[in-house]
């Protein structure tokens, strides 16, 4: 099934409200409808450029298990910038030479975004 741009619309702005939310200001983020394949989505953040890519797929195959709808467009969109959310410590625990206070300071530094939403 074909997404379409009401449909990327609907995903954007669940995305930013979530950037804004979560206090994910501090990435420059870039909304793409694209041919993906084998995912309704997907992210990837250059940490380092202070840069996230969220892509929203422009076919959504039945294999999913789901129809193209706002819950599940919402629902891809909040996985996404989950990813987002996690892409320091996503990028650090790829390094080669990380130290303990690295990944500390990544893991509070979701802690306290997480405490502000929930608090």
């Amino acid at each position: 099934m074909k997404t379409t741009t009401k449909d990327f619309k609907v995903f954007m702005d669940e995305c930013e409200r979530l950037v804004v939310l979560l206090g994910l200001r501090s990435y420059e983020v870039r909304y793409i409808h694209m041919k993906l394949d084998n995912a309704r989505a997907t992210a990837s953040i250059d940490y380092n450029a202070g840069l996230a890519q969220v892509k929203f797929g422009l076919d959504w195959d039945d294999k999913a298990g789901s129809p193209i709808c706002v819950d599940a467009i919402k629902s891809a969109a909040r996985h996404e910038i989950a990813h987002v959310l996690i892409g320091r410590l996503h990028c650090i625990a790829g390094s080669r030479f990380v130290s303990e206070n690295e990944i500390t300071e990544a893991v509070e530094e979701i802690a306290n975004r997480l405490e502000g939403v929930l608090g």
